[in-house]
């Protein structure tokens, strides 16, 4: 390479860069469950494969997004703490599962309607926020069983809280699901009221066996966590087979 040429490819890499950067966010956060606690890396790319990926060591989850209102056409579920590799698909009003899920082979299909699959409220939650409607239904699956069910997320009042030694102005969204009183379960979301980051999440239940939970930011960025699953993972991009 030339000398003339080389300052003119540092300033192409510099905003190469600084472009893929541009279209990226990584944060940490921490989840607590009872008595477990655990951390996990949340990472959201807006280049041409518009995609999030949430992970520990243990289990991966990966949205693929169809377009700028954030509604899911394909989730990933891997778990080695339960033996599961599953992918599900929205092929018009149907979900389509196929993999395996708690050891077992799965290939199912169940029907839905014509609102929105949000399988990730961290992202799906800002279609909400930028909109001037105030509620909002939608479909999810529940990883721990895979049931789909239809949810509501309504926006509450705009309010300061604080996360460690910092204050946010954060926009609040109840959850619920259709069926199910909101005094019998209910979850609240904290979205950044100026950029839509996911600051926290605190769900409250009087089921059995199901409790209470709550998910905060706690940094900025974050490396993916050390562990086979996220090694094998760099070596290997999970692709719809």
């Amino acid at each position: 390479m030339s000398t003339r040429l080389a300052p003119l490819f540092i300033v192409l890499l510099w905003l190469l860069i600084s472009t893929w950067e541009s279209l990226a966010e990584s944060y940490c956060y921490e989840e607590i469950q009872g008595q477990e606690r655990r951390y996990f890396f949340w990472h959201l790319e807006t280049g041409d494969v518009r995609q999030l990926r949430t992970l520990d060591a243990d289990e991966e989850h990966r949205n693929l997004f169809g377009d700028e209102t954030w509604e899911v056409r394909s989730w990933f579920l891997r778990s080695l703490r339960d033996d599961t590799d599953l992918e599900v698909h929205r092929d018009g009003k149907a979900l389509d599962f196929r993999g395996r899920f708690q050891g077992r082979t799965l290939e199912r299909s169940v029907h839905i309607d014509e609102i929105p699959w949000y399988q990730a409220l961290s992202v799906g939650l800002r279609s909400l926020q930028s909109s001037d409607d105030s509620r909002l239904e939608f479909w999810m699956v529940r990883p721990d069983n895979l049931d789909v069910r239809r949810m509501r997320a309504e926006k509450q009042e705009i309010t300061w809280i604080e996360l460690g030694d910092e204050r946010h102005w954060a926009q609040r969204f109840r959850i619920t699901a259709a069926g199910v009183p909101a005094r019998i379960w209910h979850g609240d979301y904290w979205l950044r009221e100026d950029d839509g980051v996911f600051l926290r999440f605190v769900s409250r239940s009087i089921l059995s066996g199901t409790g209470s939970s709550r998910v905060e930011l706690i940094g900025s960025p974050c490396p993916p966590p050390k562990g086979h699953l996220s090694e094998e993972k760099n070596n290997r991009t999970l692709t719809r087979r």
